[in-house]
């Protein structure tokens, strides 16, 4: 059986160049397989008001899921949390090593958002003209 040749970056030829590419693309394919194996971790959310528009890592959580998140456990998250006339809230959850696998903390999720000054909801104010009266 004949080997087949081919150029390396510098036009000679070589076999070895061809089985390092070979050798390569399998650590690559097991690289992209260790990494989806990641841990991940359930983390709860309890929130008031709710709802709330919640962002972890920069990407919306839908209303639906925003009760609970499954998270890859092996780095760091950043979550948003917005509201209408309330202050928003930044939390973020740090990867610990653990004995079996890397874990988030806090492992759990409370927030509550402070209502801005002055827009408090639920209160409308209207203020009614003064009359000026002449002085006698």
């Amino acid at each position: 059986m004949k080997r087949g040749r081919r150029l390396d970056g510098y036009g000679h030829g070589s076999t070895r160049v061809l089985e390092r590419q070979v050798r390569g693309c399998g650590v690559g394919v097991l690289g992209v397989l260790l990494l989806s194996c990641a841990p991940t971790q359930v983390v709860p959310i309890r929130m008031d008001p709710a709802p709330m528009t919640v962002f972890v890592d920069g990407r919306r959580v839908p209303e639906q899921d925003s009760r609970q998140v499954e998270l890859k456990a092996d780095r760091a998250h950043v979550f948003l949390f917005k509201k209408e006339g309330y202050q928003s809230e930044q939390v973020v959850l740090r990867s610990q090593p653990g004995p079996e696998r890397p874990r988030l903390e806090p492992d759990e999720i409370v927030v509550q958002l402070i209502p801005l000054e002055g827009r408090k909801p639920g209160i409308a104010v209207s203020l009614d003209p003064i009359e000026e009266h002449e002085a006698e």
